[in-house]
């Protein structure tokens, strides 16, 4: 009789064991669950432009298709397989397509950095005289203003200014993988993240820095930003600079507009500024 009643203890405890744990699955809260379907729609009728833009802050850098849950941490997050880069990795595809350099240097070099700074032409040892006192090699010698990542509340994680810069200072080059179009464009096929960032940077190239690249892939959207992306040609390739479009104070969030154009769904904006779209 003891054994019986044993039995049906033990049945009964297994039952509700189970009943609990679907219970516990049935909560909307308990786990997250993502509708693949549902994630991919956006990211399918989301259009990357990369036409032959003379400003690359005129295409779309990251896209965030639903506000993130998003813990109270200072730890910048990434994905599991990210690997940091200090400099853009080229694919073969994408150095087919690299155009030629605005500037040659058939005649050596001079001292004409000025000239070169102003058609957005970093300096070398190949074309300008003035060696290490050059002031027009930012990007090469990584001259970035201090910064910080940190939690930008709904938005993600943000980059942060650690001291004012000054309109026109270089804040940090968005580096990544440099593919063609059509490869940026098939990546986005397969993504299932609800962040997607590409910069075209005309040509048929695409920096992307979802799997590699540096801070850069930080900086959120504003409709009223305090800084500016623009193309720079270094050692015959092109690059791309973030700088300060006015004073920029210590604590304050470093944004540019992402400029986002697409054909589906449009992307509700959480810049907060008062000068707010409402929508990318």
């Amino acid at each position: 009789m003891k054994e019986n009643q044993a039995d049906q203890n033990v049945r009964r405890s297994s039952r509700l064991k189970q009943n609990s744990i679907q219970s516990y699955f049935k909560q909307e809260k308990a786990i997250p669950v993502v509708d693949k379907k549902k994630a991919l729609k956006p990211l399918k009728e989301a259009s990357i432009s990369v036409n032959d833009l003379i400003k690359p802050e005129n295409v779309v850098i990251k896209i965030k298709h639903e506000k993130p849950e998003h813990p109270k941490t200072t730890k910048a997050t990434k994905p599991a397989s990210f690997r940091w880069l200090r400099v853009n990795k080229w694919t073969k595809e994408a150095m087919a397509l690299c155009p030629k350099p605005i500037m040659g240097t058939d005649d050596g070099p001079d001292d004409d950095c000025e000239v070169r700074k102003a058609c957005m032409v970093e300096c070398t040892d190949k074309s300008c005289t003035a060696g290490p006192s050059c002031g027009n090699r930012g990007l090469q010698r990584q001259e970035y203003a201090k910064y910080e990542i940190r939690s930008a509340g709904g938005k993600g994680d943000g980059f942060y200014a650690k001291e004012d810069i000054k309109a026109g200072e270089l804040i940090i080059e968005y580096v990544g993988e440099v593919l063609t179009k059509d490869a940026a464009q098939d990546r986005l096929k397969h993504n299932t993240s609800r962040h997607v960032y590409g910069m075209g940077i005309g040509d048929g190239i695409v920096i992307d820095s979802a799997e590699r690249g540096n801070d850069a892939r930080f900086i959120n959207h504003s409709c009223d930003p305090n800084a500016e992306t623009g193309k720079w040609e270094v050692r015959g390739r092109p690059r791309v600079a973030v700088t300060a479009r006015r004073l920029i104070l210590a604590g304050e969030e470093v944004t540019f507009n992402y400029h986002f154009e697409t054909e589906g769904e449009r992307v509700k904006c959480m810049c907060g500024s008062k000068k707010c779209r409402g929508y990318l």
